[in-house]
């Protein structure tokens, strides 16, 4: 089924969630709605599916127009979701699950097993119907509330980041079930953050930023490729010393494993990638002081830190950016202004905290954060807690780490904090990243560390990839290095 949005509009003035958009899903195949966090995308699905109604604007479904004044006047039309949180009954066996939903069922429950099974054997999928569900992995779960979808009858299914439950190993799975489903006339639509999942199984694509319609392409994506391109080509990397911050000696993390020798330079961004996120995690939390390593020197300017306590890794100017900034780095119930004291000097005899409050205020006004001194922390926005982590952050470091600084923020705010890493470098102080995105890696840091079946390859310069950003790093092996 065709749809198509004319002039929607979704939020107030001043929380706009979509803005006079105009946008069509063709009737067949797989269309994904690219954007980053806050961008608008998951409201487009919430109206797709009658969770949520526009403001204002007029919905499209086959050229008739269309309101939904519930989930279920969605659901007569043959238009399924799943459940963003995937709020499956993992308690239920196969076959409760499976017939659990009373709203639309155009296929009788004998008919409605057979179906499942069918496609299940496709799948190479083997659900035993009196296992629980809460017995088999995420991703698992997921492919059986679309199977489920497709049994009842369900011509639209519609998904909200459904890459995000599976293994990258394991993504295989959900495009053979596009693929078998697609050729059975079931259209899907689904959200993502990651292009790589676009060029993966889309058919099309709809690029949406802040609430507009950025563009609607096609295979193979070169106008998509065009826009990114464009933006990650205009970031300029400040230059680095030769003087070594880090050295890491005969390090060894786990017993048996190689060791590690490696030389982290003053002023230097170094982007660490791994398929087993484990091996990259643990290097990370070593080298700030959060986990002890088998065995190795850890040299900060020449100081061995190996096996020393957190707080000399902080007394001598480490600093890690936890992935969940609100548990690993901020207090959740701590008011801002109490943050700000933790680095502010209490102790000067001319402290005037009326004074303070208001320099504070500047400061947080600064950074576009239109909250009160006296809020608890967690009642920020994921963008602003990173964005205010940043700020209070000690202005003397010698070494920032972090593991997925950027991970759920809007692109806008992915890029300042990219800026203000770059920054900081700029003072000398080294920076060590672990990412999953890839793409981030390669156009904001100098150098990429990659580790591969559990060995570390030698570091390669970033900027030797740049005209490759599409493939992913997993293609760089030892080989291709040693060419270099």
């Amino acid at each position: 089924m065709e749809i198509r949005f004319t002039n929607i509009v979704k939020g107030i003035k001043s929380d706009i969630a979509l803005a006079e958009v105009d946008l069509v899903i063709p009737g067949t195949g797989v269309t994904g709605i690219l954007g980053d966090y806050g961008s608008g995308k998951s409201t487009v699905l919430s109206l797709i599916t009658g969770y949520q109604k526009p403001d204002s604007g007029e919905i499209y479904i086959d050229q008739k127009k269309t309101k939904f004044n519930e989930v279920r006047d969605a659901v007569k039309l043959g238009i399924g979701s799943v459940d963003p949180n995937l709020n499956v009954y993992n308690k239920f066996s196969i076959r409760q699950n499976l017939l659990l939903n009373p709203d639309f069922k155009s296929n009788k429950q004998t008919e409605i097993e057979s179906i499942f099974s069918n496609l299940c054997k496709q799948l190479d999928l083997s659900f035993e119907f009196d296992d629980l569900l809460g017995n088999y992995p995420d991703h698992i779960k997921l492919l059986f509330e679309i199977i489920r979808l497709f049994s009842y009858g369900f011509k639209l299914i519609v998904l909200d980041e459904p890459f995000k439950y599976f293994p990258e190993d394991q993504f295989y799975k959900l495009k053979n079930l596009f693929e078998i489903l697609t050729q059975k006339e079931i259209q899907f639509v689904f959200s993502t953050q990651v292009k790589k999942e676009i060029l993966f199984v889309c058919d099309t694509c709809i690029f949406i930023e802040k609430g507009k319609i950025i563009g609607h392409f096609q295979q193979p994506y070169k106008e998509l490729d065009e826009i990114y391109k464009n933006e990650l080509s205009s970031i300029s990397l400040p230059k680095f010393s030769e003087i070594n911050l880090l050295t890491l000696n005969d390090f060894q993390i786990y017993p048996n494993e190689d060791v590690i020798n490696y030389n982290l330079r003053a002023g230097e961004i170094v982007g660490v990638y791994s398929e087993n996120e484990n091996f990259a995690r643990d290097l990370l939390l070593c080298c700030a002081g959060l986990q002890t390593a088998e065995r190795g020197e850890l040299l900060l300017n020449g100081f061995d830190l190996f096996g020393r306590p957190l707080q000399e890794f902080i007394n001598d100017g480490v600093v890690y950016i936890a992935e969940d900034h609100l548990e690993g780095n901020l207090i959740p119930d701590m008011p801002l202004f109490e943050h700000f004291g933790l680095i502010g000097d209490f102790s000067e005899p001319t402290f005037q905290p009326q004074k303070y409050r208001s320099e504070t205020t500047k400061q947080l006004r600064s950074l576009g954060i239109h909250q009160e001194l006296d809020t608890s922390v967690k009642n920020l926005s994921k963008k602003d807690q990173i964005k205010f982590l940043i700020n209070i952050l000690p202005k003397t470091l010698s070494l920032l780490i972090g593991i997925n600084p950027t991970s759920g923020l809007d692109r806008e705010t992915k890029q300042w904090v990219w800026q203000e890493i770059q920054q900081r470098s700029k003072s000398g102080i080294g920076v060590l990243v672990f990412s999953t995105e890839k793409e981030e890696l390669l156009h904001n840091t100098h150098t990429i560390w990659v580790n591969r079946d559990g060995k570390w390859l030698e570091p390669f310069e970033s900027s030797l990839l740049m005209e490759k950003y599409n493939q992913p790093i997993e293609i760089i092996d030892e080989e291709n290095h040693a060419d270099r």
